[in-house]
């Protein structure tokens, strides 16, 4: 039969074991709380869709809503298509009576807001299709934001003129 005995330096040591395991466990779980909050859904996009197109058509254009529910503005600074060799922000504009478009660098959505992406206005311009945009398929579109990163979405083609009322909402 063994005896343990027990010392005050034994008891001592147990005690700053057991404390050290407390303080890892707690902080471990902290951090976990943390990393949470920055996990929250700061960014969503919903309705993205695009418009079929002949098959001979070299470039087309995706829509979309973005809701910026974050505290703070963040800006979309770039997207890329699966379906298409460039992808690029567009903003359709009145000039002297007549539609035109211009690249633009970035679009800042305010904190809290929500900016639409529709014919006649903001759009992703699609340039040199890989594939045509044949109603009822769909493909990938990567966005990425100052803060946000990068969110990617499913767009629906569809024929219709508007965006598609059962388009997938993706968050981030």
């Amino acid at each position: 039969m063994f005896r343990v005995f027990s010392s005050p330096l034994r008891t001592i040591t147990a005690r700053c074991a057991l404390l050290s395991f407390a303080f890892i466990a707690t902080s471990n779980l902290a951090m976990a709380f943390d990393h949470k909050a920055h996990d929250e859904t700061v960014m969503m996009v919903s309705h993205a869709w695009a418009r079929a197109l002949p098959p001979v058509v070299p470039n087309g254009a995706a829509y979309l809503q973005l809701h910026n529910m974050a505290t703070e503005n963040d800006e979309l600074i770039g997207v890329s298509a699966s379906i298409a060799k460039h992808s690029m922000l567009h903003e359709s504009y009145f000039d002297d009576g007549k539609v035109a478009m211009r690249h633009i660098e970035k679009l800042v959505i305010e904190a809290g807001k929500s900016v639409e992406f529709k014919p006649g206005g903001f759009h992703i311009m699609l340039m040199g299709l890989k594939k045509p945009l044949n109603d009822g398929t769909s493909f990938e579109l990567a966005l990425k934001f100052k803060n946000a990163g990068i969110i990617k979405s499913v767009v629906k083609i569809t024929k219709a003129m508007t965006k598609p009322a059962n388009a997938h909402k993706h968050h981030h």
